[in-house]
């Protein structure tokens, strides 16, 4: 598999990579900064794609992971016995009853013994191995230690000193301890704990070539955050602030890294996206959780909390447009793979939490299979965002973001000559681009404001007005753009069309997909909410156009016509150019019950409809 580089339209590099093969390349994950791109599937050691020097150099490596965190995945481990000294002073002939604490479970007093088994002073005749049992018996009585092994073992020191040494072993083994020891029955003698040897398990790393790797990528306050660990699944690994190379959960400080488990010792969730949007949010295949801390921060511990009981789609990105976070709620009844309904996230200053709510009410026909989601900021004038939805079907549907009018409306984006769209994208540029396969043969494309074509080729005219270049759209019907003029429809034969005309600038040829909208049906309401369903008429339109160059109109199940735009103070020499104005379709014939409106195109050109005004008889 080869990664092909583009700067600005133009190819510059590509990269050779072996080890992402094609079964794997519809779920693999990238993640861009700067001149270094990160490439991620949970079976593949992630890798890292970096400039080195000119734009034409390129080249590939492992994402260099410092620090992975060790964590308990089931195996066999190696474990270090935790251990203690307890240190005894006395004045005079006490007696000494010992009380020791592990982890806020406290013993009763244990007194130093002789061989007789009876309490005695500690500086008389103590018998070690029986005051040994009985400690030991005390410890390993306590709830948190019932079935471990914990040795003491009493040594005698130069003076009025003992020392009891406390190795918790067997099942204790590789856990650290928080013991504290007290004399309580006399002020002649004290008893100081110290800690000699700290219990720890040598895990293993989180990821690793025999475990698997990450899948997914994020970004939460300038940490670069992992998910989809093949391991653990649950998994939420953030980078240190600052350093999207180093993991290393021991290092001290708030900008050091995290791990979090979102289901540790619970049923598995598998975590398949993250956003900030407020507050940082996590997608799983079972929910969508939101960490309430306003900062992310090693030394504070973040408070998951779930908003969703619906899973997001695994390779569905949520989406972040008008002030909301969508994203493609999980098909219960499919295969875990596609998704069936669109919700969207709010966060609520007043119940500070985030509220899920159903999008796709009247759209369910449209977002059914949906297994890529994109989003596309509007920028143009009278533009709305975009939600793209990739379904499994090849079909692509476009939602219509505006969040000041509460719009959301869905259509589908026609691939023209029955195309098959394999793979959407939103560039750093906001333009849309698609992976098409038409006639087994795919192709990259990229969708633009003044492109009026699909699968198209700037190209130019031989001196005979002739278009090579065009093996691509053999047989198929074609149409032309130069220097303002639409010219066609053409038939590809032999990869060339002839426009008749030689022509000195170039030339944009490709498919046209006529443009259709209509409107909901027509019917006559009286002043008590009744329908009247008869037969009614569209007779007139009036269309506000923006920029437009082509619009045509039909009603009540008539032909579309052409509305001239074209007026005699255009010039006569050149083309005509975009227009923003007002034009009427008026005497559409035709009655029926529940009339419609057609809005559509007999050639190609600019259209932006603004809005609309009804002239009928119902």
């Amino acid at each position: 598999m080869f990664m092909d580089i583009y700067e600005d339209d133009t190819f510059v590099a590509g990269v050779y990579l072996p080890t992402v093969t094609e079964d794997i390349l519809p779920f693999v994950d990238f993640f861009a900064e700067a001149a270094s791109i990160a490439i991620a599937h949970n079976s593949l050691q992630t890798l890292r794609v970096r400039r080195r020097g000119s734009s034409a150099e390129w080249v590939r490596d492992f994402w260099p992971y410092s620090g992975i965190p060790t964590v308990d995945l089931g195996g066999v481990y190696a474990k270090t016995a935790d251990k203690w000294e307890v240190q005894i002073k006395w004045t005079g002939t006490p007696f000494v009853y010992l009380t020791l604490t592990v982890d806020g479970e406290a013993t009763q007093g244990v007194p130093f013994v002789d061989s007789g088994n009876n309490p005695v002073a500690i500086s008389g005749a103590v018998s070690a191995a029986l005051t040994e049992a009985a400690i030991e018996a005390a410890l390993e009585a306590l709830p948190s230690l019932v079935g471990g092994t914990v040795t003491v073992n009493i040594v005698s020191l130069a003076g009025s000193t003992k020392r009891v040494d406390i190795t918790f072993g067997g099942t204790l083994s590789g856990v650290e301890y928080q013991l504290n020891s007290d004399v309580t029955n006399t002020a002649e003698a004290s008893a100081s704990a110290t800690h000699v040897t700290i219990g720890e398990t040598d895990y293993e790393p989180l990821f690793s070539t025999e475990r698997g790797w990450p899948g997914v990528f994020g970004f939460a306050q300038d940490r670069l955050v992992l998910g989809d660990v093949l391991a653990l699944p649950p998994a939420v690994v953030m980078s240190q602030a600052g350093d999207y190379f180093k993991y290393n959960i021991d290092a001290a400080g708030a900008a050091a890294a995290r791990f979090d488990n979102l289901r540790a010792g619970q049923v598995s969730e598998r975590v398949l996206a993250f956003t900030e949007a407020t507050y940082f949010l996590v997608f799983t295949d079972r929910g969508v959780h939101f960490a309430s801390n306003r900062t992310i921060s090693k030394t504070e511990p973040l408070n998951y909390v779930q908003v969703s009981e619906i899973g997001i789609v695994p390779n569905c990105k949520p989406v972040k447009l008008e002030g909301k976070v969508f994203y493609v709620g999980v098909n219960p009844n499919g295969d875990g793979d596609e998704g069936h309904q669109i919700l969207s996230l709010s966060y609520s200053e007043i119940e500070t939490s985030f509220d899920a709510t159903p999008e796709h009410m009247l759209a369910e026909h449209l977002v059914d299979k949906v297994i890529r989601s994109v989003g596309q900021v509007a920028t143009g004038r009278g533009e709305a965002s975009k939600l793209w939805l990739m379904r499994n079907d090849g079909r692509l549907i476009a939602a219509c973001v505006i969040k000041s009018q509460e719009i959301l409306g869905f259509c589908e984006w026609v691939s023209a000559d029955g195309g098959f769209v394999s793979e959407v994208h939103v560039d750093a540029s906001n333009d849309v681009r698609m992976a098409v396969r038409r006639g087994g043969v795919l192709r990259h494309e990229r969708q633009v404001r003044d492109c009026l074509f699909q699968s198209s080729l700037i190209l130019h005219t031989d001196l005979s007005g002739v278009v090579r270049g065009l093996s691509h759209l053999e047989g198929r019907e074609v149409w032309a753009r130069v220097a303002g003029y639409v010219l066609g429809p053409f038939t590809v034969s032999a990869g060339e069309i002839d426009l008749g005309n030689c022509y000195a600038e170039p030339v944009m040829v490709g498919l046209w997909q006529v443009p259709v909208w209509e409107s909901m049906p027509r019917f006559h309401i009286t002043r008590n909410d009744e329908v009247l369903r008869r037969p009614g008429r569209i007779h007139s339109v009036r269309l506000q156009l923006i920029d437009s160059t082509s619009v045509a109109a039909g009603a009540n199940g008539g032909a579309v016509e052409d509305v001239p735009l074209a007026t005699t103070l255009d010039p006569v020499a050149e083309a005509m150019g975009e227009k923003t104005t007002s034009v009427r379709r008026v005497g559409m014939l035709g009655f029926q019950v529940g009339p419609t409106l057609v809005v559509s195109q007999i050639r190609p050109g600019a259209l932006h409809v603004r809005d609309l005004e009804f002239q009928e008889k119902l």
